[in-house]
């Protein structure tokens, strides 16, 4: 069957809007902190990133669920830490994408704000295991050498961003989620180190802020805009019998989305 003209007694909204972009913060599901010396870690507590006057070098582990944001494309995406205290000045941080899954382990650090870090166990990810029962790929962690985005640091009270928008857009698309890895970029460097706030004793999380704009079935022909010339749209992806018909999100393109098309529209999307 095709579909050729307008059928009688369709109301079309004049002037339907596109939709607006959302945007979600969303609260770290797992961080942890692992330290150059493999025997030492840190689940429960600050993350720290740097490197201390005893020349350990910490790096912070971070992951986020992405389940609950909704479909759409992934304008934005930005990583923020609230830097609790920090040693050195003008820091600045890389977050490379992790390649293996790794656990955030139980352990406690030691020290006034646990940076000495704890005793690691079996299930607490360290410099050399991922605290799942299985090594790194590499020591430090397995991750992509080229690294997403970085922010920095001045003081303690400054709040890392981080841009990971197009990891964001990869997990989106089905690329394993493993978060990320916080590697200073003066790891070499000694005195150089901050301590990133975490949930874990009521202070603020680590989050991911994500700005997406809706899918908008209405604009059938993609041109950002919802107007009549969409039905058009429609009745040409109805007789080509591809995706853009489908307006009621049945995974179907039968004649019912023609009265989906019409109410998405007058919503304005």
């Amino acid at each position: 069957m095709l579909i050729r003209a307008i059928a009688s007694g369709v109301v079309l909204a004049t002037g339907a809007a596109h939709a607006q972009p959302m945007t979600m913060t969303l609260n770290a599901a797992s961080e942890a902190t692992i330290f150059s010396d493999p025997s030492l870690a840190v689940g429960e507590g600050r993350v720290f990133v740097g490197n201390n006057f005893q020349n350990s070098v910490r790096r912070g582990l971070v992951r986020f669920d992405l389940s609950s944001l909704p479909e759409g494309e992934v304008v934005s995406a930005t990583l923020g830490a609230l830097v609790l205290s920090q040693r050195g000045f003008d820091l600045t941080f890389n977050a490379h994408r992790l390649l293996q899954d790794w656990n955030e382990g139980p352990t406690l650090g030691n020290g006034t704000t646990g940076g000495q870090g704890g005793p690691a166990g079996p299930t607490d990810a360290t410099w050399t295991e991922t605290g799942l029962g299985s090594p790194w790929t590499l020591p430090g962690g397995a991750f992509l050498a080229l690294p997403t985005g970085s922010g920095s640091s001045q003081f303690a009270g400054d709040t890392l961003g981080i841009d990971v928008t197009a990891d964001v857009r990869l997990f989106r698309d089905g690329l394993a989620n493993h978060g990320w890895i916080l590697v200073s970029q003066t790891e070499g460097t000694t005195g150089n180190v901050v301590a990133l706030s975490t949930d874990d004793f009521g202070f603020p999380s680590i989050t991911l802020t994500v700005v997406i704009e809706e899918e908008c079935r209405a604009d059938t022909n993609g041109d950002g805009i919802v107007s009549p010339q969409d039905f058009n749209a429609w009745i040409q992806a109805f007789n080509a019998q591809s995706p853009a018909c489908d307006q009621n999100g049945d995974g179907l393109c039968t004649p019912q989305d023609f009265n989906a098309w019409i109410v998405n529209f007058n919503n304005g999307c």
